[in-house]
């Protein structure tokens, strides 16, 4: 049997091993949110709160960003992994009128990812002193 033969192959797959490991593979990074409550009738202003999580399959820094259906962002923010798990994160919107939507989570970093649509519908029933009527005219509520 002839060594010479047989030595690329040992070192190819040596190599090929050596590539498809963890260290050298990319992270998977996933994240899910839910709006609470997803669906509320009460005086306005009201606070939606957010709550998710992210993903991922390797240790490191997660950088992310929170966005909404209106075109508003929230800084850019990160956690750290010390190793492959979850994290816990959250956010909060106030809105001062009857209004449905949405808001969702980015993944900037190290790889690009988004969370799923955290769906919610607000319906104001009244004004707590603060923002627009329930029909969300501004104007019609400073009238008296």
């Amino acid at each position: 049997m002839n060594n010479k033969l047989f030595r690329p192959v040992i070192a190819a797959a040596a190599l090929l091993s050596l590539l498809s490991s963890p260290a050298w593979a990319k992270p998977v990074i996933s994240a899910e949110l839910e709006a609470s409550p997803d669906s509320v009738s009460t005086k306005c202003p009201a606070t939606i709160h957010f709550k998710g999580k992210i993903k991922s399959t390797t240790g490191g820094i997660v950088k992310y960003q929170f966005f909404r259906n209106d075109g508003g962002k929230g800084p850019i923010e990160s956690v750290n992994f010390s190793a492959p798990g979850t994290k816990a994160i959250s956010t909060t919107w106030q809105i001062g009128q009857s209004y449905t939507g949405w808001e969702a989570v980015r993944i900037l970093s190290p790889v690009v990812a988004e969370s799923n649509k955290a769906k919610f519908t607000l319906k104001c029933t009244g004004t707590g002193g603060h923002g627009p009527g329930p029909d969300g005219d501004l104007r019609k509520a400073l009238r008296m």
